[in-house]
């Protein structure tokens, strides 16, 4: 099954993927890009990536985000959203708190606490948090759709979920 993970950020949008069953993962970046520039050359990429996927899935927003760009996101957000929808792509959106329960068993673990959990558990060699993010989220559809015999507070993580039915 080929699994496209994302973890979406208007700076370095982190994305993994489980292709052909060879696991990468990487950033797409709008350097010098800004607004609707930089929101449509993240999406179009992801549009292109996606046409290999047979699901993507998400890093769904932080419901608590404020500040500056806050629109931005939610722009990308439904501007990625819309282009799967459009592609016919099944995907998934992961609330960041069931991603953090499934890498350390605690729904409010940090930045660093998540980088950890990529590299000691599943053999994440970066160090990049939207990466390692990317990374989580292609571990848990991995266990999902392989059925992966996990821990139970990971059990718990996935069962909270609602998977698209995918056939490869």
């Amino acid at each position: 099954m080929n699994i496209l993970t994302l973890d979406l950020s208007l700076v370095a949008t982190g994305w993994a993927w489980s292709l052909d069953s060879l696991a990468s993962y990487g950033l797409i970046t709008a350097k010098g890009l800004d607004g609707i520039k930089r929101i449509a050359h993240i999406a179009m990429r992801i549009a292109t990536d996606a046409r290999h996927a047979d699901v993507v899935v998400l890093e769904g927003p932080s419901l608590h985000s404020q500040g500056r760009g806050t629109c931005d996101r939610w722009a990308l957000r439904g501007v990625v959203l819309h282009e799967l929808y459009l592609a016919g792509k099944p995907f998934v959106e992961i609330p960041p708190s069931s991603l953090k329960q499934f890498a350390t068993g605690r729904g409010n673990a940090n930045k660093d606490a998540m980088i950890a959990a990529a590299i000691r558990s599943f053999g994440f060699e970066g160090s990049d948090n939207n990466e390692a993010d990317a990374w989580l989220l292609l571990a848990m559809a991995e266990a999902h759709y392989n059925g992966a015999d996990v821990p139970a507070y990971r059990a718990a993580a996935l069962a909270k979920i609602a998977w698209p039915e995918v056939t490869p």
